[in-house]
């Protein structure tokens, strides 16, 4: 059961019609949003760690264009997550992930919920298509004549520093559109407490805060969620609410590619990684992989350039691997195949976008 089902309280309102728009039961391999990563990697970046080059150690790949429909998989989020607490030993680091979240991260879906008329029908378009934001992830909204619910089941895959960044986002977010510093009831998270203790999570939500439950739950004061908000714009949201349909229903093709880069990543430096192969680790036939690949608009020869070609950026500004060693980690048989792929890809070779990366220091001759 992915719907929180228990009765409602005496006094409870009619349910609202805000049960997700895809089926009830998670994805097979859930993806989330490839903007959550890149909030990751900035953070990682702030902390003075390299976060690109810890992401592209994972082979997470994030999407500049901040494209709704290209994701990651959601064990790539908790694994990044994962490297992120080792490099930075602070286990309250999706506490600081929730304060580089913005709402233009969500696409339509965010730009929706700033136009909402009220907090409680921020609360309901967000639980209506969270699925946008990650696919392992449902959640309901019950209401009661004092206090509003929003409570979450999330798969297996989601860490605990996931509950974090998106339950600390929801508070920052819905205070800046109220306009002052309301004060949730609680919040209860489903992971376990840091050894350090709930301070961290108290001074950012400002309420109390538990934790070891089925899943995380966030309950507010109903008072504070039908005043009216000042920026809303009942035909903006309306608009939106149609783009983010658009995207739901193209979400299932747009996975196959989500999917297709993972494998791709984790063949690559097998020197194994042709498309017959990247089908049978999809459980697919061939012919379906390309058609597929093809109805969002990609082929698997050039999602494999893509990949190859970000990777090669990403290791070749970093002095402590030789082209050698790239070549064989991204799949070729040898350097001078590499070299000449690299070229095709960005006009010049290995060795002279390495020296542009680490130029030569001045002598006194210079």
């Amino acid at each position: 059961m992915t719907i929180d089902e228990r009765a409602k309280p005496p006094g409870a309102h009619p349910a609202a019609t805000n049960k997700p728009a895809l089926p009830n039961r998670f994805a097979q391999n859930p993806t989330a949003l490839s903007s959550h990563a890149a909030a990751i990697i900035k953070t990682l970046n702030e902390y003075g760690q390299d976060g690109d080059a810890i992401a592209a150690r994972l082979g997470v790949v994030v999407d500049a264009s901040n494209d709704p429909l290209q994701r990651v998989p959601v064990t790539s989020v908790s694994a990044l997550y994962d490297a992120a607490i080792t490099a930075t030993g602070d286990p309250y680091f999706g506490l600081a992930v929730a304060q580089q979240l913005r709402m233009g991260h969500m696409h339509a879906l965010g730009f929706a919920m700033l136009a909402s008329a009220t907090l409680l029908d921020f609360c309901k378009r967000f639980a209506r298509s969270c699925q946008l934001i990650s696919q392992a992830v449902f959640i309901d909204v019950d209401e009661t004549d004092h206090h509003v619910t929003l409570r979450g089941t999330i798969a297996p895959a989601v860490c605990g520093q996931a509950e974090q960044a998106f339950g600390g986002f929801l508070v920052l977010a819905m205070r800046k559109m109220l306009g002052y510093d309301f004060e949730p009831v609680r919040f209860e998270f489903r992971h376990a407490m840091p050894p350090g203790g709930d301070g961290p999570y108290v001074a950012l939500l400002g309420c109390p805060v538990s934790f070891g439950h089925a899943g995380p739950t966030l309950v507010l004061a109903r008072k504070d969620l039908v005043q009216p908000l000042a920026e809303a714009c009942p035909d903006l949201a309306t608009l939106h609410d149609a783009v983010i349909l658009d995207y739901l229903r193209r979400l299932d093709s747009a996975d196959i590619v989500s999917l297709a880069r993972q494998k791709i990543l984790e063949l690559l430096p097998s020197g194994a990684c042709n498309r017959r192969q990247l089908a049978r680790s999809l459980c697919i036939s061939e012919t379906t992989l390309h058609d597929r690949l093809a109805d969002a608009g990609t082929s698997f020869r050039a999602l494999v350039d893509e990949i190859r070609c970000g990777l090669a950026s990403t290791y070749l500004k970093q002095s402590s691997y030789s082209i050698t060693e790239i070549a064989f980690m991204l799949g070729f048989t040898d350097a001078a195949n590499f070299t000449r792929a690299f070229r095709r890809w960005s006009g010049a070779s290995p060795s002279d976008f390495r020296g542009a990366s680490f130029p030569r220091p001045a002598t006194a001759q210079d």
